[in-house]
């Protein structure tokens, strides 16, 4: 749980949470992520703390200097922080951190992995891509004035939400669609037992449900059914039915 006032909380059902001493003080904690038995929190100027049992936490020096860090995530042997002024530092360590170029002068917000992808999105519409998280690959988001500041990827799918109601989704992080959200400032947006949920300002929580609507079967081959297809609500698109199986032909022996 990551909060303003440097406030970090811990919970094993998400219902009852315990307070936390996070070492930040009065400064606010913007992010937290978990990989390889280290628990990360980052903030306000820069600040960065790795603890391996969430009570003692150790001050590390993220490279960022004054800049905030807005979001971190950790795969494949890699930590990944972005923040304010184009910032965004990768290490294997999280001790050691090395600046990276992401070839545009604005800053991200938010960063996920998916499909073999590191995907940064932030200020301007901006979303990029990398493989390995050194060369980064500008898109086109069809956003050039909003900000986008939650992103994650599920079940095939990237996911952004930001200013202005701004939502979309992709598959490749090269085609994105947009989706209506009720969320004015969305900042961050997660997925679990079929329920997508994007939060905002004032208090604002949406949900949207998967729901999988049957589509238009195949033909049948030889008098083999065809197989049934699908409709998914998030993308708009229908599956193709499946090919029916061979029949046969009856053979009576006298």
């Amino acid at each position: 749980m990551n909060t303003l006032s440097g406030r970090l909380a811990i919970s094993t059902d998400a219902i009852t949470w315990t307070l936390r001493t996070s070492g930040f003080g009065g400064s606010a904690i913007y992010c937290n992520t978990y990989g390889n038995n280290l628990y990360l929190i980052g903030g306000q100027i820069g600040r960065l703390d790795t603890s391996t049992d969430t009570i003692t936490w150790e001050l590390r020096t993220s490279g960022f200097s004054s800049s905030d860090i807005y979001d971190m995530v950790y795969e494949n042997g890699i930590y990944i922080a972005v923040g304010n002024t184009a910032k965004l530092n990768t290490s294997t360590d999280a001790i050691s951190w090395t600046l990276r170029t992401i070839g545009v002068n604005v800053s991200p917000f938010g960063v996920a992995y998916g499909d073999n992808l590191y995907v940064i999105c932030g200020v301007s519409g901006m979303i990029s891509a990398s493989t390995d998280a050194i060369t980064w690959e500008l898109r086109t988001s069809g956003v050039a004035s909003g900000v986008f500041y939650g992103l994650e990827y599920f079940n095939g799918l990237y996911l952004i939400n930001g200013s202005g109601s701004q939502t979309r989704v992709s598959t490749d992080t090269i085609h994105w669609i947009q989706k209506t959200s009720l969320v004015n400032q969305g900042y961050s947006i997660s997925y679990g037992n079929d329920i997508y949920v994007t939060t905002g300002n004032s208090g604002q929580v949406v949900v949207s449900e998967v729901k999988l609507r049957t589509g238009n079967g195949g033909d049948g081959i030889k008098g083999g059914g065809g197989g049934g297809g699908s409709i998914s609500n998030i993308l708009n698109t229908t599956g193709p039915g499946g090919r029916g199986g061979d029949g046969y032909v009856r053979i009576s022996w006298v």
